[in-house]
Parts: C-alpha cells; sequence; structure tokens
C-alpha cells in the first residue's frame, strides 16, 4: 500500500523540481525591457514625431511613438532603421516584406489607441450613433483584412480599402453595429 502511494506521487515530484526550473528560466529570460538601443529610439522617435505633424493622420502621444519606434527597431533590427532612417515611411515599407508590414501595422495598433479617433472619423459627416461608430471602428481596427490593407496601403498605388473584396469581408461584421436608425440615416445620405 505504501508502495502503490508512493509510486504513484513518484511522478509529482519529478514535476515539481522540473517546474520550479521552468520558472526560473522563464523568469529570467522573461525580462519585459526592451531591447531596442535607447539612442536609437529617441532619433527614430523625434523622426516619427515629426513627420506625424504634418501627415494629417492621427496624432500620436509621446508614449505611443515611443511604444511604436521600440516595436519597429525590435521588427527590424537597428541596421536596417539606421540605413532607412532618412526615407520616407513609405519608401522605407517598400523595403519591407509584406509579413513586416503586416507586422509593422499590429505593432502600431497595438501601441497607438486608433479606436476613438477612426470612431470620431467615421461618425463626422453622418447621423450614427457614438456607440455605432465606435463598434465600427474597433470591428475595423480588429479585422485581419482591414489590417492587411492597411499593411498594403504603405507601399499601393492604388486604394486597397476600395477593394471589393475587403469591403464584401468587412460589410457583414459592420452591419453587425448599425442600429435600424443608422441604416435609415446612411439610406437617406
Amino acid at each position: 500500500m505504501l508502495a502503490a502511494a508512493i509510486t504513484e506521487d513518484l511522478p509529482m515530484r519529478r514535476l515539481i523540481p522540473l517546474a520550479i526550473v521552468v520558472a526560473l528560466v522563464a523568469a529570467a529570460c522573461g525580462d519585459d525591457t526592451p531591447s531596442a538601443d535607447p539612442a536609437m529610439v529617441a532619433s527614430l522617435s523625434q523622426r516619427i514625431a515629426e513627420n506625424q505633424s504634418g501627415s494629417g493622420g492621427f496624432d500620436m502621444t509621446d508614449e505611443e511613438v515611443e511604444c511604436f519606434a521600440i516595436g519597429i527597431i525590435e521588427l527590424f533590427g537597428d541596421e536596417r532603421i539606421t540605413a532607412g532612417m532618412d526615407l520616407d515611411f513609405s519608401d522605407f515599407m517598400a523595403t519591407a516584406t509584406s509579413g513586416e508590414r503586416r507586422e509593422t501595422v499590429d505593432i502600431m495598433f497595438g501601441c497607438v489607441d486608433l479606436g476613438d479617433d477612426l470612431a470620431r472619423e467615421l461618425g463626422g459627416g453622418t447621423e450614427l450613433s457614438e456607440e455605432s461608430a465606435q463598434c465600427l471602428a474597433d470591428t475595423m481596427l480588429d479585422s485581419d483584412a482591414f489590417r492587411d490593407a492597411t499593411a498594403e496601403s504603405f507601399v499601393s498605388e492604388s486604394d486597397p480599402f476600395q477593394d471589393p473584396e475587403l469591403v464584401a469581408e468587412l460589410l457583414p461584421l459592420m452591419l453587425e453595429c448599425l442600429t435600424a436608425a443608422d441604416l435609415a440615416e446612411l439610406g437617406n445620405g
């Protein structure tokens, strides 16, 4: 009886030291401090801040700019960022693979809270309710198709947001956000 109890408990006794080792390794390797060079982050952050002021796009806070800079430095590496520092953003993105462009979008959307700005833009000039506009913005920002189109917009001569396939993919999701009053108002516009 004692032998059976010890044998049943043996796998657990072996797992406990293994679990401790795994936890210690994860703690040592799981340092969340960015590996990007602070001087590089400062330089790229300054460049991003300068470029965004005249772009007509969404304004990023200093924290969002720094988060974005750290993310793309970690994605592309110091050498590629240094080599492309004087390029326009679209020219730099032209040197990236489609996967890198998509990762750039994911980094940007992770750093920058675009939901409220996009909701205001979607609601402006329409009679959409604030809730519907926010739902539309959140739906778009969460959509892989929208993120892919955003990545494509970095290098495309045409507007990827006008692609009928993108519209067909997003339309059912977007219709879930609209109330009957929103749909009636859009139909009158």
